[in-house]
């Protein structure tokens, strides 16, 4: 019995040490791995690269409105307007469309710019693009654009939607703010396919006064289709453009975003705190931070 109880308790010393030793490695602190500064530039690259497309294609898609709407105002029809379907008011009720249910009519454009002479004066070289207004007299203005494969000289490639609602609550007349989600892929020229979903806040202050300011918050995420690899875009600080700095509203110039991904990248962008240029910071989990170009 003596020396069964002294083996027990070899045993029990034995595993008492081993549980402290695997409860050693789990509470010894371990440095992350540190991302190289080439690795987050290029993430963030990739990221302004995909977000600059869906911003050019809305913007693409707003001012063929503004020049179609324009047309139909002066009752004119042009030649170049032919690949341009327009119809002022469709009824819900005998065209239902996906998140209008609840206006009586919205106006309809649709562009094919696979129509020979359509969009000369554009970036995009084929595909289509869909846009569905409603709202604007109800103070409930909401609009979606739907991308069919809408291509670009370099051979990129646009599919997807983004919808814009008006926040009245948050509104006024000079200030607006409006909820915007994007979800859609982006086919680069060398073939590699990325999955883009955001959903952002956009306010826009007196916006054409000299001192109007255009600040956007929130998320988006884009994923690697092909290598399941994704990178999360965060806001901290909004985003903010100012009428100051530049009219057009190019550059953002304050803000900052935490942007991670689904291995080890963690990282911050700093765009400033409001002094007009083209400079972010990039700030690392370790190490120093250091400026880009944007």
């Amino acid at each position: 019995m003596k020396k069964f109880i002294s083996k027990l308790g070899v045993i029990c010393c034995a595993l008492a040490a081993i549980i402290a030793c695997e409860n050693n490695e789990e509470v010894d602190p371990r440095e992350p791995e540190q991302p190289t500064q080439e690795e987050m530039e290029s993430a963030f690259a990739t990221y302004q690269s995909l977000d600059q497309m869906w911003n050019s294609a809305s913007e693409e898609a707003s001012k063929t409105y503004e020049d179609t709407n324009s047309v139909f105002t002066e009752l004119e029809i042009k030649s170049d307007e032919d690949c341009v379907d327009f119809t002022l008011l469709v009824s819900t009720d005998s065209l239902p469309t996906l998140g209008f249910e609840s206006y009586a009519a919205y106006t309809r454009i649709i562009i094919d710019y696979d129509q020979a002479g359509c969009g000369s004066d554009s970036t995009i070289t084929g595909g289509s693009i869909e846009i569905y207004m409603a709202g604007l007299l109800e103070n409930r203005w909401k609009d979606s654009i739907v991308f069919k494969n809408v291509q670009y000289p370099n051979g990129s490639q646009l599919d997807g939607y983004r919808t814009s609602a008006l926040v009245p609550d948050e509104s006024s007349l000079f200030n607006r703010v409006f909820q915007i989600d994007v979800n859609g892929t982006v086919t680069l020229a060398n073939q590699k396919e990325y999955q883009w979903i955001s959903s952002i806040r956009d306010v826009q202050n007196a916006l054409l006064s000299p001192e109007g300011t255009f600040e956007r918050f929130g998320t988006a995420t884009y994923t690697d289709v092909a290598e399941n690899y994704s990178i999360n875009v965060t806001s901290i600080e909004a985003r903010q453009r100012k009428a100051s700095c530049d009219p057009a509203y190019r550059y953002v110039v304050k803000g900052k975003e935490t942007i991670s991904d689904n291995r080890f990248l963690n990282f911050q962008i700093d765009y400033g705190d409001g002094t007009c240029d083209n400079v972010a910071t990039i700030i690392p989990p370790f190490g120093q931070a250091f400026d880009i170009e944007l």
